[in-house]
């Protein structure tokens, strides 16, 4: 979709974090609230990001974000609530939701060649995953079912979306 819209393309954590996000996670595992906040500075930077390249005309593609962070903290058993901090975030015009099969999600998550502690979590918590994403995604959503579609395709659907003569305010 990234591509297709010439859009910038974000993602929390950001790359900036890849070299020392696993050191970090295994530090904070005993201690939630702290990995929680984290977590939101990465999308308080990627919010600043993304206001920076919609002011400068550009659209903005993002993977992951706030509602991602409320809820694995929520799995951990510790979602504090980040109201004030969520107001100042940059709102994303379109949710895109992709789920599938567990087994596909496994399968997936192995053919990465990294499978964490926090994706064994995940798959084990999966109902209660996507029902917790369902009530913390706030806005316009969409959601996609992967099993049987291959990334064209959901792309096509995502597009089609986004220049529906009902979002006019989404055409960039």
């Amino acid at each position: 979709v990234g591509d297709r819209l010439d859009a910038v393309m974000l993602r929390t954590p950001g790359p900036e974090f890849s070299d020392f996000r696993a050191r970090l996670d295994l530090l904070m595992d005993d201690h939630p609230r702290a990995r929680q906040l984290l977590y939101a500075a990465t999308v308080a930077l990627c919010s600043d990001q993304a206001r920076l390249a919609v002011n400068h005309g550009r659209a903005v593609v993002i993977d992951r974000y706030l509602a991602s962070t409320q809820v694995y903290a929520g799995l951990r058993g510790t979602p504090l609530s980040l109201l004030e901090f969520a107001r100042d975030l940059v709102k994303p015009d379109l949710t895109v939701f992709v789920v599938c099969e567990d087994e596909v999600r496994r399968q997936r998550m192995a053919a990465r060649g990294v499978f964490t502690a926090e994706d064994e979590r995940s798959l084990q918590s999966a109902a209660a995953l996507r029902s917790a994403y369902l009530k913390e995604l706030d806005g316009e959503v969409l959601v996609l079912d992967s099993t049987n579609e291959g990334v064209g395709s959901l792309t096509e659907r995502v597009l089609a979306r986004l220049h529906a003569p009902a979002n006019p305010s989404l055409w960039r």
